[in-house]
């Protein structure tokens, strides 16, 4: 399990390195100070991935600062960051010889040059995109009137990781929906097989794998994987068109609940399965002084 826990950890560092912050547009403090007017314009705030796939649909929202009122028209485009220092000192130029106002099409005349137009947003201030090459990007909304607004984004192949979502806690008997779908995506996954350990058979797992797991050779820990799943763990079904599949455990007890299919790294989420409550025994009435009754509880 080290071994996911490492592709975990390099998601999160590029996470974080995506969320580095980049106000290339932003106006510098004195420059709002020695122009109050610019503190009357509205501004716009893009809301957008930190991370995204390559060739994989994402929404971009873009809405007003004041009231986060969705902005149709504004427009969006893609500078990549070796692009960004430059963008930032023309803008800076312009400002410093007053060629921007609220009118001006100077940032998207800017942008335009050193960037790529992805589009304009619709009337819910949306826009969908997707990527045909990885890198590091920054994402600039644009609209006349309004202070522009930039986003860093990371786009690139995402380690193909499952996840799964089920109930921390069901009753014996009871049908539970186990739902299989890809990290980072939240794309439902089908055809995913779903096992369920035992707390006893989590370490077989374990000892399974690490052996091998130092070694990173990703084909032997799958076939670990494999083989533990098919001499300890209990066989659950698999996922339909949905990533979704029922199941009722006979037995009570804390379970380990795995998914795998091949290209993917498994995926695991605990469990604790308990015996249905005992049926309720009425009480009796109570008689009361005038000899009214209380009628047990429905």
């Amino acid at each position: 399990m080290k071994k996911w826990s490492i592709i975990m950890a390099v998601v999160m560092a590029l996470l974080l390195v995506a969320a580095i912050p980049l106000s290339a547009l932003a106006q510098d403090s004195d420059d709002v100070t020695a122009n109050p007017a610019s503190r009357l314009r509205d501004g716009l705030a893009i809301v957008a991935p930190l991370v995204a796939p390559v060739d994989t649909r994402i929404s971009m929202t873009v809405f007003r600062c004041s009231d986060q009122e969705p902005v149709e028209g504004a427009g969006v485009w893609l500078v990549s960051r070796e692009k960004i220092e430059t963008l930032r000192q023309e803008v800076a130029a312009l400002r410093d010889n007053d060629a921007l106002d609220a009118e001006s099409d100077a940032y998207e005349r800017l942008l335009d040059v050193h960037g790529t137009f992805l589009g304009r947003t619709d009337e819910k201030g949306k826009l969908w995109h997707s990527f045909d090459s990885a890198g590091r990007f920054v994402l600039v909304a644009v609209k006349r009137g309004y202070l522009p607004d930039s986003r860093p984004i990371a786009v690139g192949m995402l380690p193909r990781v499952l996840a799964i979502r089920a109930p921390w806690r069901a009753e014996v008997g009871k049908d539970i929906t186990v739902a299989v779908y890809r990290r980072g995506t939240e794309n439902p996954v089908g055809e995913a097989g779903v096992w369920a350990f035992t707390r006893e058979d989590v370490e077989s797992l374990k000892a399974a794998v690490s052996g091998i797991r130092e070694s990173g050779d990703q084909v032997a820990i799958d076939a670990a994987v494999t083989e533990a799943c098919d001499v300890h763990g209990i066989f659950l079904g698999t996922t339909d068109d949905n990533g979704k599949l029922s199941y009722a455990f006979e037995n009570a007890g804390g379970y380990l609940l795995l998914a795998r299919k091949p290209g993917f790294f498994p995926g695991w989420r605990p469990i604790v399965i308990v015996e249905p409550p005992t049926a309720d025994i009425l009480e009796r009435p109570v008689p009361l002084e005038d000899n009214s009754a209380i009628a047990p509880n429905r």
